[in-house]
């Protein structure tokens, strides 16, 4: 239906877009899982590693092990060496195909890794050497031994097992999440008939990692339908760059990167002021008047005042995607208002194949997650020690748990963790607290796990808190601490420098070096009022406030191992970076 149809495209430093075509992947796809099975001996069953940044060859080795049966189980292009050696030795990996990036990586964990044979490098030639029982080829090499020695497909059975992915863990080693076929359908399939509309002229930015099964779910999605996958340089500074190049019409990211365009525009608007800020204020009010009756377009503001807020994403965006973490209702509403399209909140877990509730496409409501996809159904089971049950006054409150053929079928080689997923009527815990909303729509509340109870009883959400504190203009990331024995919280912060930087210069202060920011009173005075409103206008507890803050210029990232590679916050490895600021801050505030 769409041979001739650009499918994977990818750009070479500032060029233009370059597109290879269904029939390309197509013959690509045959020629390298043919290779494989020839090359490498493997079977259909067979596992494949994938480890490199999103790219062409990524999913042509995915296709390919789909061609004949075999698993591919991806592992994180940022995954530290103890974690990738853990999942090739549990695995039991003989064959894994990697970027020449992450060949080094790879070269230094091998010895380690007794089932590893074969090492197929995606780019160039294979012109390194390996321990005497590894082999190492080209890609190159494994397309001509399948176009040499082409074998007919070996279709799987929806029962069967379509990849095995690892959580990136916030603790602990990765839990290898086992997806059959049908899962993989039934979340797209489901997707659909909830009503995402995909078009074979769409065309989508590829950035969130393949290794993460959003994506994975949206690209699968897409090449069903005929769409085109633009794949970003591999360098997040230059993403914009590439999305200006694309013009991507459908748009899927996480709240981390949509609260940065929220804030950027917001504080440029503030910093503005006068006529400017009036009429943007004053438009966005109308067009959230508009979203009420439906209508997420507006004949004046959409170009006059929403123009170059929609030029960041190249101007064509119509629909947009959130996932993976909880997104604010201002946020939401700002999009709508200022991207003239729908956007989509999912909610569900690497467990579920991706999502298992969607809002709805035609619906403009905010603070929701939708309602469940149509291969599964969802209850809320009470959780009585945290104040959570059924007959709440608010509504019905309890653990989220699904069922339904979008489940996995547990945790590989670890039974103990599944039974702890699954109870005895088959019924998938999430950890996540729910309330169901007189419209019949599920709001997630709170966390079942994640949470700390304070000394005076009282448990605290710290997940909450922080999405809360990154909406203050001048804090980019937060991490909130408590524990047991303590009765209040602490907080460690990374300025927004972006915003911050102009406000110091306003107000006098001479030394803008980052950690002179840090540690400057009047910048301190500034984030504690700000806390208070926030804490304040948001009606936390008092306990829920953090008493006491630290500053920190380095940002939490992947690379410091602060955040996991969908860039959710490591808590034990922030606990120990941070471990002699929080100490000192509990020192002063509770001696």
């Amino acid at each position: 239906m769409h041979a001739g149809a650009p499918c994977l495209g990818w750009r070479e430093n500032d060029g233009p877009y370059r597109w290879m075509t269904y029939s390309d992947l197509r013959t690509r796809s045959l020629d390298f899982g043919a290779g494989l099975l020839k090359k490498c001996g493997l079977k259909p069953g067979s596992f494949v590693g994938l480890w490199s940044i999103n790219q062409k060859e990524w999913i042509i080795a995915e296709e390919g092990s789909y061609c004949y049966s075999l698993v591919p189980i991806p592992l994180y292009d940022t995954l530290g060496p103890d974690a990738s050696q853990y999942i090739i030795n549990q695995s039991e990996l003989t064959v894994i195909v990697v970027s020449q990036s992450n060949l080094t990586k790879v070269k230094e964990i091998a010895p380690q890794c007794p089932s590893l044979r074969f090492i197929i490098v995606m780019e160039g030639e294979a012109n390194d050497t390996f321990e005497s029982d590894k082999q190492l080829f080209s890609f190159e090499d494994i397309e001509k031994e399948g176009r040499e020695n082409p074998e007919d497909p070996i279709p799987p059975k929806p029962s069967d097992l379509a990849t095995i992915c690892y959580t990136s863990g916030t603790t602990g080693d990765p839990k290898g999440v086992m997806l059959s076929h049908r899962a993989l359908v039934a979340d797209i399939s489901s997707a659909v008939k909830h009503g995402i509309d995909l078009r074979s002229d769409d065309v989508h930015i590829s950035y969130l990692p393949l290794a993460h099964m959003m994506e994975r779910i949206v690209s699968n999605a897409l090449l069903f339908f005929g769409s085109s996958i633009g794949f970003f340089r591999g360098d997040i500074p230059k993403l914009f760059d590439d999305i200006l190049e694309l013009k991507p019409t459908l748009f899927v990211s996480v709240p981390r990167l949509y609260n940065r365009i929220f804030d950027k525009v917001i504080a440029s608007v503030n910093q503005t002021g006068g006529f400017k800020k009036t009429l943007f204020d004053y438009a966005l009010s109308t067009k959230k008047e508009g979203l009420k009756a439906g209508s997420v377009s507006h004949l004046l503001y959409d170009s006059v005042v929403f123009g170059k807020v929609r030029e960041r994403l190249g101007g064509r965006v119509r629909l947009m995607v959130t996932g993976s973490a909880p997104i604010s209702s201002d946020v939401i509403d700002f999009l709508r208002c200022a991207f003239s399209c729908p956007i989509i909140e999912g909610y569900g877990q690497t467990e579920t194949a991706a999502a298992m509730t969607c809002t709805v496409v035609n619906s403009f409501s905010s603070g929701d997650v939708g309602i469940p996809l149509p291969a599964c159904e969802v209850k809320l089971v009470d959780v009585p020690d945290m104040g959570y049950t059924a007959k709440d006054s608010e509504g019905p409150r309890g653990e989220v748990c699904t069922r339904g053929p979008l489940c996995c079928d547990g945790y590989y080689k670890n039974d103990e963790k599944t039974k702890e997923l699954y109870d005895e009527h088959g019924w998938l815990h999430t950890g996540d607290i729910g309330l169901i909303l007189p419209n019949g729509c599920l709001r997630i509340i709170d966390r079942k796990k994640n949470l700390f109870k304070l000394a005076q009883g009282e448990y605290v959400a710290p997940e909450k808190i922080e999405n809360l504190l990154t909406r203050i203009p001048y804090i980019a990331q937060v991490y909130i601490h408590g524990e047991s024995l303590k009765s209040t919280l602490v907080s460690i912060m990374v300025p927004d420098f972006e915003t911050l930087l102009p406000w110091a210069q306003e107000h006098g202060i001479q030394d803008t070096d980052h950690s002179a920011l840090c540690q400057n009173p009047e910048v301190k005075k500034l984030i504690t009022q700000q806390i208070k409103e926030i804490g304040s206008a948001a009606k936390l507890h008092g306990f829920e406030i953090p008493r006491a803050f630290y500053l920190v210029p380095e940002p939490f990232s992947v690379e410091n191992e602060l955040l996991t590679p969908t860039f959710k916050l490591k808590r034990p490895q922030a606990k120990a970076k941070y471990g002699e600021q929080i100490k000192a801050m509990y020192a002063e505030i509770e001696p």
